[in-house]
């Protein structure tokens, strides 16, 4: 919604919110499975799902490529991600998660797909929305209950931690490890 507001897309609220229970009650015998809802300007609804397999990575690497925290489309979920795809792709042809992407400063962002915490003093910290990061609903999740705190991550601060995670709404929050 937020999105489609900053974007000027028309959002019809009511028509994404029965087409996604139609969408459900046709896939709730299906087992798990993650559901993709693209908007197009005009407000056409386009609706993937996807079953769910377990994934087997528990490592992540970090991506070569820099994000630009004055770049708009840093901050919301949008099909504009092909730094994102080609750097997901990479990881995953070579046993990893997710790639993760700092931005021009050297502090941490986030990954492809996921949102990246530390343990920091017994505590689960995650970068900032001025970083340069989506804010995932997990990710929101977990500061809402007070399981996590923002703060800035550098990049070297990342690559000493003793801890890593990363969290989406579909894994959750997993523990990793990084390559150096």
């Amino acid at each position: 919604k937020k999105a489609a507001s900053f974007f000027l897309f028309l959002f019809d609220e009511e028509k994404i919110r029965s087409t996604l229970n139609e969408v459900i009650l046709k896939e709730e015998d299906n087992g798990d499975y993650k559901i993709r809802l693209l908007l197009n300007k005009w407000g056409k609804i386009s609706i993937q799902t996807t079953g769910l397999n377990h994934i087997p990575f528990s490592g992540v690497v970090l991506s070569k490529e820099k994000i630009d925290t004055r770049h708009k489309y840093q901050y919301f979920k949008t099909t504009n991600r092909k730094h994102y795809d080609c750097a997901l792709r990479f990881a995953r042809e070579n046993g990893f998660l997710d790639s993760i992407f700092a931005n021009e400063r050297d502090e941490v962002a986030e990954g492809a797909i996921t949102n990246i915490f530390i343990k920091r003093k017994d505590k689960l910290v995650t970068p900032p929305i001025e970083s340069g990061i989506l804010n995932g609903c997990y990710r929101q999740y977990l500061i809402d209950t007070n399981k996590a705190e923002e703060d800035i991550v550098k990049l070297n601060e990342l690559q000493n931690a003793d801890s890593i995670y990363v969290a989406n709404s579909v894994i959750e929050l997993i523990k990793v490890s990084l390559r150096q």
